[in-house]
């Protein structure tokens, strides 16, 4: 009972402002057949300051306030009364015979005219309004006509926001844009509920660890620590082989051992660094790549992979 008390009173009061609106035309147009065009002007900046009138109302009253703007020389004024109009009703036209006072106006916002276009979305009960032309910005709220299970209908309003959800346990039969003054600009059949698929999880293949830049890094830093550990013997070696040929009783097969050693040791820092040198680069690789798999060819030749530590032996 309440509920259908509730959707009564909202129709009274919704046919109310339409007679409201009807009054105001009515007499505004009175107004405009004395040449009282102020008077009339001033009626329907009333009407539409107060909202409530459906499309046919809104376009009529724009229309009549272009013409009145017109009459009393209020150009821009007519011009912006006239776009609201050609953005509802694009055909709309101006009788055979009229004033170029009003034609002036009237030709200049049909050349500037873009028609209003609305694209409803429904989603999980949240009906949206997405103008897709809408120069003006004409579309300021939304109100969407219910009904529930038990088959009573209501609107549910909101008029500053482009989108709304439906009470649970209704279902949408009619979708409205609303102006920034609650005139019912548009309407249309609400969607189909759009279906939502659920984001599929992305799968995170596993790698092997050798297409990954951390191992990589690993092989660097123990290249560079091996060969600087190799540097160090071959330094050690070179000074050892310095002070025993600085020996006057020096045992030339002593210096051969020593040399032979230093040879070895140069080898290995050689060979560590050009570890070093293409692990470094295969790092570099899979760092950018963000990891994933990638076909990595490094060629080492005799003259990149050696780093040229030697002794003077």
């Amino acid at each position: 009972m309440r509920v259908a008390l509730v959707v009564t009173i909202v129709a009274v009061a919704g046919s109310a402002r339409a007679d409201d609106v009807a009054h105001d035309l009515a007499e505004a147009r009175k107004l405009e057949a004395a040449l009282d065009y102020a008077g009339a002007l001033r009626i329907v900046d009333q009407a539409l300051a107060r909202g409530g009138s459906d499309t046919f109302q809104y376009i009529e009253l724009h229309l009549l306030g272009g013409k009145l703007a017109a009459g009393l020389d209020r150009a821009a004024e007519a011009e912006a009364h006239f776009a609201r109009v050609l953005a509802l009703r694009p055909d709309a036209a101006l009788p055979e015979g009229t004033s170029p006072k009003l034609t002036a106006p009237f030709a200049a916002a049909k050349a500037k005219s873009v028609v209003l276009a609305i694209r409803v979305t429904s989603v999980r009960g949240l009906v949206t309004l997405v103008p897709s032309a809408d120069p003006l910005g004409l579309v300021a709220g939304i109100t969407v006509a219910v009904v529930d299970g038990a088959g009573a209908h209501r609107d549910v309003t909101d008029r500053r926001s482009t989108r709304i959800a439906l009470p649970v346990g209704t279902t949408a039969i009619e979708v409205t844009a609303l102006d920034a003054d609650g005139h019912r600009i548009w309407s249309g059949p609400p969607p189909t509920e759009d279906i939502v698929e659920s984001p599929k999880p992305l799968v995170e293949h596993e790698r092997s660890w050798i297409a990954r830049w951390p191992t990589w890094a690993i092989v660097t830093g123990v290249a560079l620590g091996v060969g600087g550990a190799s540097a160090w013997r071959v330094k050690t070696a070179q000074d050892e082989f310095d002070r025993a040929r600085s020996d006057p009783d020096y045992d030339f097969a002593e210096l051969q051992a020593i040399e032979q050693r230093g040879n070895r040791w140069s080898y290995a820092t050689n060979i560590a660094f050009g570890v070093a040198a293409i692990s470094a680069v295969v790092t570099t690789v899979f760092l950018v790549k963000g990891n994933e798999p990638a076909a990595v060819g490094v060629t080492a030749t005799g003259s990149s992979a050696s780093v040229g530590v030697s002794g003077r032996f």
